[in-house]
């Protein structure tokens, strides 16, 4: 998670205190400051939250292999459950449609084939991407930023 230097020194400040109590105003005031903190982060997060139940969970795993691609109905058949149901248990343990998870688990693992210092080419091909011009579309769409501009700070 990437954090601004306030919410950092913040955090660092909650830690020292071990608890903060509401009654002491700079701690109101620094819980305060961490939530706003918290609101105005720049980067997106990029938690991929595990589905819990074992058909959503092997979807999930068919999903990160790139082995999801024909579908919400192909991926359904595959697991055992209608469409409609994998989608309602994808929502309810993970927080996130089916779509949505597997474009975040192609982002993080082109992300790490990035940082190790693959081409945005092969990156692109990695995460599902016919061109890399509609890769870079979609990463600057995710994380703000082109894949250069990213990974240059």
């Amino acid at each position: 998670m990437t954090v601004s230097a306030l919410l950092r020194e913040l955090v660092l400040r909650a830690v020292d205190a071990r608890m903060l109590d509401e009654r002491y105003p700079a701690h109101r005031a620094m819980t305060l400051l961490i939530v706003g903190e918290l609101a105005r982060r720049e980067t997106p997060p990029l938690d991929l939250p595990s589905p819990v139940s074992v058909a959503a969970r092997r979807a999930a795993q068919l999903l990160a292999a790139g082995e999801g691609g024909g579908g919400t109905r192909a991926l359904a058949a595959e697991v055992g459950l209608s469409p409609r149901t994998l989608e309602r248990r994808f929502i309810v343990e993970t927080g996130m449609s089916i779509a949505r998870w597997g474009r975040q688990a192609r982002l993080q693992q082109s992300l790490r084939l990035l940082a190790a210092g693959s081409p945005v080419k092969a990156a692109a091909e990695a995460a599902g991407y016919a061109a890399p011009s509609a890769f870079v579309a979609a990463f600057r769409a995710a994380l703000g930023k082109t894949p250069g501009r990213y990974f240059a700070r």
